[in-house]
């Protein structure tokens, strides 16, 4: 027996909307447009980035540590995760110890000197994670347009 029961889900939290259509076979047709809400699930996981990863020694990155769920989703009520942060490779970070607000935490890092730096971020009950910044020495790459020689 056809039951009219469906099922949907969802692993990214945001707003989904989207309409059913049942037909009852006899030409009887409905339909109803349905909104729902999908939010994180509970914090799984933490993670960090570097933004940019690649940059000149003695330009400043930023690095983020965000609270996760299982699906990658940020803990937006995780106001209370402490993220104790530490480098490897010479680096030097504006803040060794963070506290997540709305899931967020960030500080800057800093190298003199090129080389790789390896930031290490780690949670209680938590696994660790990574990421690499590489600060290299030199002019910073630029890209424009040349006007074009002209041919005597």
């Amino acid at each position: 027996a056809i039951t009219g029961a469906f099922s949907w889900s969802a692993t990214v939290a945001g707003a989904y909307d989207f309409s059913v259509e049942v037909s009852d076979g006899n030409g009887g047709v409905d339909s109803e447009s349905v909104s729902v809400t999908v939010t994180h699930a509970t914090l799984a996981k933490i993670a960090v980035a570097a933004v940019p990863a690649a940059l000149l020694a003695g330009q400043t990155s930023t690095v983020t540590v965000t609270a996760q769920d299982q699906y990658g989703n940020t803990v937006t009520d995780d106001n209370a995760t402490v993220a104790v942060l530490s480098t490897d490779g010479g680096g030097s970070l504006g803040s060794t110890v963070l506290t997540m607000v709305n899931g967020i935490a960030a500080t800057t890092l800093t190298k003199a000197t090129a080389g790789a730096v390896h930031v290490n971020a780690s949670a209680p009950s938590l696994a660790p994670v990574e990421t690499l910044v590489t600060f290299t020495s030199g002019a910073a790459a630029t890209i424009g347009t040349h006007p074009a020689s002209s041919a005597s």
